[in-house]
């Protein structure tokens, strides 16, 4: 039977040398052709760099699992750096840990340009979060040494601007404190009670340091490294969230209106808003000393935070809509021992009273007292206006009772009425809330619910006539504030109504003098007068009072009230608060009685009182001077004429002692008097300066020569402030302003890639300028580019490897070729030629090419590439095709060297084709059994090495068989021919080659 197989083979292949001696261009062209074609698959290579898809059974589910796992919880790439001392030093060591803060500083500044976006990436505005929600500037995630101290702050955005979750760390120790010590501080209890992410959950110590050794007492003696992690999140999760970008701008219009525990305004919403809850999370609670873990929790977290926290209105809202809110804050108020959030109930209609009514729902019609009573209803609403949020819940239910049940406003007060129940509107969204006009004859219950109402409503005028200082809101100032007046406010308990008589008399007194009315009658009829007391004891005979005004026991209380409001007026100014213009009025309004009843003459303070007299005036308010403040005023301008002349003269004869020292002593009683302070001056406070210059050096000069009456020149707080060097502290950016930039997963995976690459490429740079600490890193990105970089395969490798085969056939053709009649050393002419042998070896370039091809065609399939296959494929493919035609032309030269006289080309390779072909197709068969039975192995990257591998025996094995005999016949016929081999030396022709090249085959 095999010796059948033999001659089978035999005869195909002597058929298949006739056919390609008598067209071998034609053979040999197409299927170059052919395979040049299969080689453009190369271009749908895919390398795979997933250590666990080339090593893992792909057959089993561990695959889909991690995919599912990948795609369903897996949202983050880490970036790793391992600090290790250098020689001689120590990582316990402030110098140490100021490097590490300075990595991280770095790390963080980092900016990556992408050219689809205009604004560059940094760190914070794709790093992943553990608890997010829906302000960009949540702290990311980072495992650092720094948790353990206050210089943690630094993984938080934004950094001290970001009060809400610097402060978190503002309790910590920092390793920069003059106390602080490692050799003394750092121990075993310390590591594990204070290394703490900024959301209180602890990280064990062994996570941020390696090595570390402790001494008995628990003291940490050496450490070997420490580990700081940041993470970023991937591209399917930073598609979803986008880039988050937050800038901190100056915040100088911030409102004041105050915000309850879950960040929702006082003054509202009602219940059926509770969108305002987004902003609180239930790390919130940290700074209340809570820890969101299911341990015993402090009074502090029980009693100031989680308890409003459970009885707050929107409570069941977050806590359904808020799931780490509910989880964690369930567990929480039980070890605080308080009752569950109850679950939200579905409401039927817009009443938020606690109540649930069908709908819809009209409330019965109210009796005339019934609605006066409602009285104390819009009262509530009037404080919910100012920042009450408990009363809005009633304003909003008291209001709909009002219109449900037929009330109307008074229409003596239609204006008032109609203006609350507008305002009223605004807090009470979906609620049945109507102005009616009318004839209700009582709006208020009584005169002290009035007052309580109408007084918030005077102050919201008085502060708008101070912002805008129009006449029109000017008058509906007066119109208000005479209105309390004439229904006598002021002689009711300023605890049940909340007046403030001496604001209104202010007003009423400032209004009366706006209209004509002179000081005296304005001030006389400021407030009317309250009925007769009953009789009551005598009281004790006041205190003489002094010429020209009240005693000084009748001005201080006064005195005091001007001046905490003035004061905190001041702060307002210095501070830009938004109330200013308010505590300024206020403070305006205070001053009148000081000044009318010559208090500040009384009690000394002319220079300040004097100085708020003329800021009320630049004001529209006007604060009377006393008589005492107008006196000192002229005294101090002769003072200042005399002190000025002395002092100029002093200047122009700088060496005269005399005329300096009566320039000193002329500033004395100028600065005694505050008359700086008093006295007109010029925009740029010349004056002022030029007496703080020598107020100084006159001081100076009686330090020097133990003068105590020039060493006691008293510099002017208006002065000194002046003369104090100028400190303009940095601005402090508070407000948060959140951008959100959507990405498609492509380009979030090219941003994330990019940011890595980047750092990466500039850390050496950074980590060279450190003294104490070797620092080592890896990204996310890491390990598949060093198997990406093993994937590009050693090209040059490669290249050099084919030109040393290609240099050796060359050799072993041209010297000692076996079908030559040349010794070892000497050039053979015989064929096959070196010519050949060097087209054979570059054929094989093109096998190797198309076998590749074919792989690339198989990627759909799921044969992928890897680094393996690109590093070892060519050399193998290169061996087994230059070993096919070194069998052929052995044979070759053997049928050379046997054959007959007259015996033609075609001959000669029939017979060395009969005997090689089958030795050929038995070692390509062998080849291909033993690659495709390792492709049936269950580890990837075997299997797609196995049968790419078997791919190039195949393409080696038609270049073999189709190519080789085109290129063998064409050198038979030139060696037959006599004729010089391109890639050798002239031929020695011997007697055989001589007469085969006589024959007629050999001239064809």
């Amino acid at each position: 039977m095999f010796r059948s197989v033999e001659l089978g083979l035999q005869r195909a292949f002597a058929g298949l040398a006739r056919a390609s001696a008598a067209r071998p261009l034609t053979i040999s062209l197409t299927t170059v052709l052919v395979l040049t074609a299969l080689g453009f698959g190369v271009f749908n290579i895919e390398v795979e760099t997933d250590v666990l898809k080339l090593w893992v059974d792909d057959s089993t589910e561990l695959i889909d699992q991690l995919d599912f796992y990948e795609d369903t919880y897996s949202t983050l790439r880490t970036d790793s750096f391992i600090l290790t001392p250098k020689p001689g030093k120590s990582l316990l060591s402030k110098e140490a840990f100021h490097e590490l803060v300075e990595l991280h500083r770095w790390i963080k500044t980092v900016e990556y340009k992408h050219p689809d976006f205009t604004r560059p990436v940094r760190y914070e505005n794709m790093c992943y979060k553990v608890v997010d929600g829906v302000e960009n500037f949540i702290p990311c995630f980072q495992y650092s040494p720094l948790d353990c101290f206050r210089e943690g702050a630094m993984g938080v955005i934004g950094n001290e601007n970001n009060t809400r979750y610097s402060d978190l760390y503002s309790k910590r120790q920092s390793f920069n404190d003059t106390g602080f010590t490692f050799a003394a501080n750092l121990t075993n209890t310390y590591l594990s009670k204070t290394c703490l992410q900024w959301y209180n959950l602890g990280v064990p110590y062994r996570v941020l340091f390696g090595g570390t050794q402790f001494d008995a007492a628990g003291q940490v003696q050496s450490m070997a490294a420490m580990r700081s992690v940041l993470a970023t999140f991937d591209e399917s999760r930073l598609a979803k969230v986008g880039l988050r970008y937050t800038d901190w701008v100056e915040d100088k219009g911030a409102s004041t209106e105050p915000l309850d525990v879950l960040y929702c305004p006082k003054s509202g919403p009602t219940l059926d808003d509770c969108s305002c809850t987004s902003r609180f999370m239930i790390t919130d609670a940290i700074e209340k000393g809570c820890v969101p873990r299911d341990v015993g929790q402090t009074a502090q977290c029980c009693n100031d935070f989680m308890k409003p926290v459970g009885e707050h209105k929107c409570a069941p809202f977050l806590f359904k809509n808020n799931a780490d809110v509910s989880s964690i804050g369930t567990f929480v108020l039980k070890r605080c021992g308080l009752p569950p959030v109850e679950k939200l109930q579905p409401r039927c209609s817009g009443n938020p009273d606690g109540l649930t009514y069908p709908t819809p729902f009209t409330f019965p019609q109210l009796t005339l007292p019934q609605c006066a009573a409602i009285g104390d209803t819009r009262s509530l609403c009037v404080a919910a206006l100012l920042g009450n949020y408990s009363a809005a819940e009633q304003c909003c239910v008291g209001m709909q009772q009002f219109s449900d049940g037929g009330c109307v406003c008074n229409g003596a007060c239609d204006a008032t009425c109609d203006t609350l129940v507008t305002q009223a509107k605004g807090i009470c969204g979906g609620y049945r809330i109507s102005n009616k006009a009318s004839s209700c004859p009582v709006l208020y219950a009584n005169t002290t619910m009035q007052c309580k109402a109408e007084y918030p409503l005077f102050l919201q005028a008085y502060a708008k006539y101070l912002g805008s200082q129009t006449t029109t809101d000017g008058l509906d100032m007066c119109a208000k504030s005479d209105a309390l007046a004439t229904t006598k406010c002021h002689c009711l308990p300023s605890a049940d109504t909340g007046v403030n008589a001496t604001i209104v008399y202010g007003v009423n007194v400032a209004c009366a003098v706006k209209g004509g009315a002179t000081d005296a009658d304005a001030a006389a009829g400021a407030l009317p007068s309250c009925a007769a007391p009953a009789p009551a004891p005598a009281p004790a005979p006041a205190p003489a009072p002094v010429a020209g005004g009240y005693s000084a026991a009748t001005c201080l209380p006064m005195f005091a009230g001007y001046e905490s409001k003035c004061q905190a007026a001041a702060v307002a100014r210095d501070t830009g608060a938004s109330d200013f213009l308010a505590k300024a009025g206020a403070c305006c309004i205070a001053a009148i009685p000081v000044a009318n009843n010559n208090c500040s003459c009384v009690l000394g303070a002319q220079s300040d009182f004097y100085e708020v007299a003329q800021a009320c005036a630049s004001a529209g308010i006007t604060v009377a001077v006393p008589a005492c403040i107008t006196s000192t005023l002229q005294t101090c301008g002769v003072q200042a004429v005399d002190m000025s002349t002395k002092c100029k003269a002093a200047a122009a004869a700088p060496t005269d002692q005399n005329m300096g020292l009566a320039c000193c002593q002329a500033a004395a009683p100028v600065g005694a008097a505050n008359c700086s302070c008093m006295l007109p001056d010029d925009a740029n406070n010349s004056g002022k300066l030029l007496f703080g210059s020598v107020a100084t050096r006159c001081k100076a000069t009686g330090v020097a020569m133990n003068m105590a009456s020039l060493s006691g020149i008293n510099i002017p707080a208006c002065v000194a402030t002046l003369l104090a060097p100028v400190v303009v502290p940095p601005t402090k950016y508070e407000k948060a302003v959140d951008t959100l930039v959507p990405v498609t997963e492509s380009q979030a995976k090219s941003i994330i890639l990019g940011w890595e690459k980047t750092w990466l490429d500039l850390i050496p740079a950074k980590i060279a300028t450190f003294t104490h600490v070797d620092v080592s890193y890896i990204a996310g990105r890491s390990v598949e580019d060093v198997i990406k970089e093993a994937s590009k395969g050693t090209y040059g490798l490669i290249a050099v490897g084919y030109a040393l085969v290609v240099v050796y056939v060359a050799l072993f053709f041209m010297f000692g070729g076996s079908g030559g009649g040349g010794g070892p050393l000497s050039v053979s002419g015989s064929a096959p030629g070196v010519a050949t042998g060097v087209a054979a070896a570059l054929v094989i370039v093109l096998s190797t090419f198309a076998a590749l091809g074919i792989s690339g065609l198989l990627v759909g399939a799921g044969v992928l590439f890897t680094a393996l296959t690109l590093q070892v494929v060519p050399f193998l493919a290169l061996g087994l095709g230059i070993n096919d035609y070194f069998v052929l032309a052995n044979y070759v030269s053997a049928a050379l060297a046997a054959a007959a006289p007259g015996a033609s080309a075609t001959d000669v390779l029939v017979e060395a084709m009969k005997h090689a072909g089958g030795s050929v197709t038995l070692s390509s068969v062998t080849n291909l059994a033993a690659f495709l039975l390792g492709a049936i192995t269950p580890i990837p990257a075997i299997r797609n090495f196995s049968i790419q591998v078997a791919m190039t025996v195949i393409c080696n094995y038609a270049v073999a068989v189709l190519i080789y005999p085109a290129l063998l016949y064409w050198d038979i016929k030139r060696h037959m021919a006599g004729t010089k081999d391109c890639l050798c030396l002239p031929v020695k022709t011997s007697a055989a080659s001589a007469a085969a090249a006589m024959s007629p085959d050999a001239k064809r």
